[in-house]
């Protein structure tokens, strides 16, 4: 079989393949400033609960203190994994966009990347989080 036999894609397949994955760009990228803004917020009511900035009504406020604390080494586990996926579809999508636009012969998504990129700061606070929370469980008050 010679190659004008071949199946070519259909032009507007791919473009509205490229309008898709750009979608898909946007949403996890603002989703990831959703992410951390939301973990902030918990963070912030278990900090509450975990150094007694709020009253508590239970006799057992020591357990509630403890327990607390492991939440907060818990949601931030959770909420660093949440934003670990973020990245890897945001990676995915953006190495789809890219051939996509290779086959359409535009050039818009290949601007050259920063050596460090701006998620492995989020990862760091992430991790400061996760040290945080580790040395208040071991520090015990």
């Amino acid at each position: 079989m010679n190659d004008t036999n071949a199946v070519q894609p259909d032009i507007e397949s791919l473009r509205h393949q490229h309008t898709e994955a750009n979608s898909n760009l946007r949403h996890y990228s603002g989703l990831r400033f959703i992410i951390f803004t939301v973990y902030f917020a918990v963070s912030g009511g278990v900090c509450s609960i975990a150094f007694d900035l709020i009253g508590s009504k239970y006799t057992g406020a020591t357990n509630v203190a403890v327990v607390a604390r492991w939440t907060g080494l818990l949601v931030t586990f959770v909420f660093f994994y949440l934003e670990y996926i973020c990245e890897f579809y945001l990676r995915h999508f953006h190495h789809a966009v890219r051939h996509l636009e290779d086959l359409l012969g535009h050039h818009v998504a290949k601007r050259p990347h920063p050596k460090f990129r701006p998620v492995y700061v989020t990862w760091s606070l992430y991790a400061v989080a996760a040290g945080f929370w580790i040395y208040v469980l071991v520090r015990g008050s």
